[in-house]
């Protein structure tokens, strides 16, 4: 049947419907065919006779018929006409032969086969490169003027910043050199060009080209600009108007159909390059095929959002993904940047929805199903700069300009992404790596649980550096806001180890010489401590009443059954702020259960103190349902505070530690304003602080060589990202491997859909995939944690964070038994709102909390929460978690 897309008005359309044919369809009998414009040739094996023209019968239906006897015509195609008094008919030969067909060599070029066959439909699959090769990186845009020489000369000045990184740009470009034309004031004699390069090595009889590839790395020892070498399109201006020989010339007189992405190759490394870029022509000429359809090169093509040039850089997408695949695990990701993007369209769902249009064109490109996510083809984007619609003609110049605009930031972007040099002889491996992942595995896991882990070290966070920084003259009075798992009752134990305000805003900030000296008291605590730090909190409380010297502090037990008598009676908000600070006072041994000891206590304090009070889940546990509790816990989060801040200058200050969800039931108006008000201490964990802690934990744990705590919390990320390499590799496979970078694909995975990430849940991860590593006999031995040991971890971390959260967020927890309680065949990921029997208001309440998110008509499940509720992913569907990551980016 020809497909409803295709007209026949030409023999070229006759051959369009046998190249639609998928190869899976062609029979076996098939040779071959070759369609010209004069006729049809079929090929086929003796004795097929009458089973190919039962075939081309059905193939070509309604517009063929028999044709009359004829020693060589069988059919006849019927082609539209004008007239149809006057048919336009083309003629159908079939061909018995005993040999099969040549066919024509697969080789990349944009051409039409002259012989369509099921050769057509393989692949590009060069063999690799050799060891110690620099790698190919071709820039292409589908239109000129869309910044792609701009990026590709980016790209060369970033790795050439390395003093010790040489690069090798070539510009081939043989149309428009835009290269060339900055050369004149550096180089106004260029020793040897891509021109020459070409020439010479169609010339050369040696099939690997030597003389040519010598000759051309001599020449250009005199081409080096700042660590650039710089092999332009033509040697003079007056060469611009043509090209005797050309890269298509070149691929028809050899026998290898990669020879110019070998014969680059072996320039780059015999100048000893980092890398060789590659500057190509515009649109789809057989100019740029040799290496934008060799699957071994990096192609990173360049467009706008321009319609013609967004569209077509699509299209390529499509040609790459039929003819040229990343289909090893060493064939490295293609790239899109979007240039010119306008400020004001970035971070738009339109412009999202364009991102999302590009991965969705670049999903068949990725024929291994272990690389799960296509996050690295999108590089920037870069946004609009006037300054870089007129570029200067002058080598300098425009590298300064160019390093100067958000082009060099995308240009780093994408060098961190881009592979390697083929090393010859590997990453030395690492030492001893059992010994290390034990060693993390102990350390993170001592640390998963505040109320266990120790009470020295800790990490200084933002939201504590701004606790103390904006309480250097004053008594803190704060909420510290957090969701279960964020470090809430680690901060609390390590204020009370430390005994003073002055001592805890020294380990935060090592230079912070001037803040108050106050005791910390702590009031309430989580029931779950352990034994020594139990006691810890009672030395602090026996502490704090000695140097008041009133009498003896009540126990926090007795705390904790004065609140539950007092909830049995009816009490407002007012009753409960006085009913706080006699608990506060009888803390401090300040008349021990004498009614309004509070306010007595806070006009006659002397020594400042810090009462601090945590364990309030405990204390709360029916707060969602209870109207007491909720009066009980709205005077303590707002009724104190304001009662102490109208003091003045009082001697008592309060930090209360608080999940969200309580403050949530507990204040039911002004929340946001009371959120708002306390939001920078609330204890959140941005990329960049995970990263942190990250390296903290590992470098505490004595298993990053030459990394010091203090170094880790000076880095920036790109350093942190650099200093955990030897932890969990560059990526989530070899160096050269199209699998995910690993620092971005952890953390994505560790996130919910709203972009947030807990502490409990990066070291329990740390924990869980050392000892996961441990297990595993991995190839990689050149990090602590193997990818095998990671996806594992991050599958553990998920089932415990679902009990976790269940036990924080009843109405969830209500929805993930529900999910828990579907068929297997309905815990898929995607799935649809059909097939899961859930109700708006349930479907809401997952993506507020970031479990699901809705892309087209399907629910994805975040990785942090898909194991834990028992949902596998369809056959031939992928988690996506850096796709997703890309719009629910750790803020």
């Amino acid at each position: 049947m020809i497909p409803s897309d295709i007209r026949l008005f030409t023999w070229l359309d006759v051959e369009e419907v046998f190249m639609r044919i998928p190869a899976a369809e062609w029979p076996s009998w098939l040779r071959g065919v070759e369609v010209y414009w004069h006729e049809v040739k079929v090929m086929i094996k003796p004795g097929a006779m009458e089973a190919s023209q039962e075939w081309l019968a059905a193939a070509f239906a309604p517009r063929i018929e028999k044709a009359p006897p004829n020693l060589f015509e069988v059919f006849k195609i019927s082609l539209e006409t004008s007239d149809p008094t006057i048919p336009r008919l083309l003629p159908v030969a079939i061909e018995e032969r005993a040999e099969e067909s040549a066919g024509p060599r697969p080789k990349p070029s944009f051409e039409r086969p002259t012989q369509v066959s099921p050769g057509i439909f393989q692949t590009l699959s060069p063999q690799p490169f050799p060891s110690n090769t620099p790698p190919l990186i071709a820039f292409h845009s589908f239109k000129g003027g869309v910044g792609r020489t701009l990026h590709a000369l980016a790209l060369a000045f970033q790795i050439a910043r390395n003093k010790k990184d040489r690069v090798l740009l070539v510009d081939a470009d043989l149309e428009a050199p835009g290269i060339t034309w900055l050369l004149p004031s550096r180089l106004p004699q260029p020793p040897v060009s891509f021109s020459d390069f070409l020439a010479l090595a169609h010339g050369d009889p040696d099939p690997r080209m030597t003389a040519a590839i010598d000759l051309v790395a001599a020449r250009l020892q005199d081409a080096s600009l700042e660590g650039v070498y710089v092999l332009p399109a033509f040697r003079s201006p007056s060469r611009f108007v043509s090209a005797e020989i050309r890269p298509e010339h070149l691929l028809a007189g050899s026998k290898d159909p990669f020879v110019l992405s070998n014969l680059l190759a072996r320039l780059g490394q015999k100048l000893d390059v980092e890398c060789v870029i590659v500057d190509l022509c515009a649109g789809l000429s057989e100019l740029g095929a040799g290496l934008l359809l060799d699957p071994r090169v990096s192609r990173v093509l360049v467009t706008t959002l321009g319609g013609q040039a967004f569209d077509g850089t699509g299209m390529v997408l499509d040609l790459i993904a039929q003819k040229a695949p990343s289909a090893r695990s060493d064939d490295p990701i293609p790239a899109v940047i979007v240039n010119q993007v306008p400020i004001e369209l970035h971070a738009t769902p339109w412009y999202e929805e364009r991102e999302r249009r590009i991965l969705e064109r670049a999903a068949p490109l990725f024929c291994d199903t272990a690389a799960e996510d296509y996050r690295d083809l999108l590089v920037g984007p870069t946004l609009f700069e006037s300054s870089l619609l007129t570029i200067p003609s002058d080598w300098d110049e425009a590298r300064k300009r160019i390093e100067n605009s958000g082009v060099a930031t995308t240009a780093k972007a994408l060098a961190e992404q881009l592979p390697r040099r083929y090393a010859a002889d590997g990453i030395p491996p690492l030492k001893d790596l059992d010994q290390l992942r034990r060693r993390l595995a102990e350390h993170a896991k001592s640390l998963v649980f505040a109320e266990h882990a120790a009470t020295g070290d800790f990490m200084p966070i933002p939201p504590l550096q701004k606790l103390v920084s904006n309480n250097r003259a004053r008594l803190p009075v704060a909420a510290i806001v957090g969701p279960k798992g964020s470090g809430k009752t680690h901060t609390f134990l390590q204020l009370v180890a430390r005994r003073d305000w002055r001592n805890f805003s020294k380990a935060i900030d090592p230079n912070n010489l001037d803040s108050l000296e106050a005791d910390i008291l702590p009031l309430t605590n989580p029931l779950s401590l352990s034994p020594e730090h139990r006691k810890l909190i009672d030395d602090a409380r026996e502490s704090v009443a000695r140097a008041i010297g009133k009498g003896s502090p009540i126990s926090t037990v007795d705390v904790t059954d004065r609140v539950n008598d007092w909830l049995k009676e009816p009490s407002d908000v007012s009753q409960w702020r006085d009913r706080w600070l006699d608990l506060i006072a009888w803390s401090a041994g300040f008349e021990p259960n004498s009614a309004m000891a509070g306010r007595k206590f806070v006009s006659h304090l002397q020594r400042r103190t810090i009462v601090v009070i945590d364990g309030l889940e405990d204390l709360f546990q029916e707060l969602p349902s209870s109207a007491a509790q909720q009066v009980a816990l709205r005077s303590l989060l707002q009724q104190v505070p304001e009662w102490l801040e109208s003091l003045g200058n009082a001697n008592l200050g309060v930090l209360v530690f608080v999940r969200r969800d309580m403050v949530v039931n507990a204040i039911h108006q002004n929340r946001e304003q009371f959120l708002s008000r306390y939001e920078p201490y609330a204890l959140r964990w941005d990329r960049n602080e995970a990263l942190r802690l990250v390296a903290w934990v590992a470098t505490k744990a004595s298993v990053l060589a030459g990394v010091s705590t203090e170094q880790v919390m000076q880095a920036d990320e790109n350093d942190l990202v650099s200093s955990l390499t030897p932890l969990w590799g560059r990526k989530l496979g070899g160096d050269t491997s199209k699998e995910g970078r690993s620092a971005e694909w952890i953390m994505a995975a560790l996130s919910d859909f709203r972009g947030l990430i807990q502490a409990r849940d990066i070291v329990r991860f740390l924990s869980e995939a050392a000892s996961q590593s441990i297990q595993v006999k991995s190839l990689l031995v050149d990090r602590i944690l193997v990818p095998t040991g990671i996806k594992t971890a991050v599958s553990e971390c998920s089932k415990q964070k679902v009990e976790e959260v269940k036990q924080e967020n009843p109405p969830l927890g209500a929805v993930f038994d529900k999910l828990r309680a579907l068929l297997h065949e309905q815990r898929q990921v995607p799935f649809l709102r059909e097939t899961v029997d859930l109700s708006p208001s349930e479907l809401e309440l997952l993506q507020l909390n970031g479990v699901v998110v809705l892309e087209g008509e399907e629910f994805y499940v975040s990785e942090i929460y898909r194991s834990g509720l028992s949902f596998t992913l369809q056959k031939a569907k992928r988690a996506k978690v850096l796709a997703f990551a890309r719009r629910t980016r750790v803020a």
